[in-house]
């Protein structure tokens, strides 16, 4: 999937309200792209929502950040990694590398009763092809 095809997904699952999953996918890819991760934390540190965003602990209708509000800073950051790929060829390239990665899990378990878990708890993180699966499913039709 190329850089626009991804972002216009983005946009897409944010218009349809699902702010959570987007925080997940832009932090997926900025922990994959760590220069661009890099140069937008410089980018969004004086805004402390995009900076928010930018480490994935955005909460949304708490009282201090409506919907249509949080939807708004979305929009902005897309629009940020957007502008930085046009701009960046280094960036662009590092991009374009994260969204072409081969689909992989990371699994950890842990078994034990010690921190309140009680038999194996799974904790699995995945990478962005499993994500483009469900950006395709929701942003179709």
């Amino acid at each position: 999937m190329d850089i626009q095809s991804f972002l216009n997904k983005v946009r897409s699952l944010i218009s349809l309200g699902e702010l959570r999953e987007t925080l997940t996918i832009i932090n997926t890819l900025l922990r994959n792209c760590p220069h661009l991760n890099e140069v937008i934390g410089k980018d969004v540190k004086d805004d402390e929502i995009l900076a928010q965003i930018h480490i994935g602990r955005l909460e949304v209708d708490n009282g201090h950040l409506s919907k249509k509000e949080a939807t708004a800073k979305f929009l902005a950051f897309v629009q940020i990694i957007e502008t930085l790929s046009e701009e960046h060829s280094d960036l662009r390239d590092e991009l374009n590398n994260a969204l072409s990665k081969d689909l992989k899990h990371i699994l950890q378990y842990h078994t034990g009763t010690g921190d309140n878990v009680i038999g194996q708890k799974v904790v699995m993180d995945t990478l962005l092809r499993e994500i483009y699966k469900e950006l395709d499913k929701k942003t179709k039709g």
